[in-house]
């Protein structure tokens, strides 16, 4: 199964931590919050990944690729989480897009449109933490005929408006 992880966003809210950093790879416990999520997407059966990045989020692509520089220092001090990041990038096929502008979510996930074809796909939120045991896999059930979720709740369409 795919899943397209969105991690595109501005991160405002968590100026100014997110100045430099991306909001994705902030501290959770022990891992950035986008480890949480892709091991979330791999438990729930995805195979295959693709996360939308922005402008300056190439610490995102970076952390699930190895690194000359750091992994003999994090084999040496940090040998158990680097052994737990190794197995967690194997267990994918990790891919990456840009969102060239932020236009919100909606067009984040268009961009995924040609990776995702016409196959069921889960999106999860590049900065949204899911606790406890549930698997999205689990919770979807998919209709028999069109192979796509049902709808959870609806909501009225208001006006568009502008993000910024």
């Amino acid at each position: 199964m795919k899943a397209v992880i969105p991690a595109a966003g501005l991160g405002s809210r968590f100026l100014p931590l997110t100045k430099e950093q991306p909001k994705e790879m902030l501290p959770v416990v022990d891992k950035p919050a986008i480890h949480w999520v892709v091991e979330e997407a791999i438990a729930s059966g995805a195979t295959d990944l693709l996360i939308i990045t922005g402008r300056e989020k190439r610490a995102v692509e970076d952390y699930f690729d190895g690194s000359i520089r750091w992994d003999h220092y994090l084999k040496a001090n940090h040998g158990n989480a680097l052994r737990q990041l190794e197995e967690l990038a194997s267990s994918a096929d990790f891919h990456f897009i840009r969102q060239r502008e932020p236009r919100g979510l909606g067009d984040a996930i268009l961009r995924a449109e040609k990776h995702v074809g016409d196959e069921p796909f889960l999106v999860l939120l590049g900065d949204t933490i899911h606790a406890g045991g549930a698997r999205f896999q689990r919770r979807l059930p998919l209709h028999p005929t069109t192979r796509t979720s049902r709808p959870r709740g609806r909501h009225p369409a208001g006006r568009e408006t502008r993000r910024g």
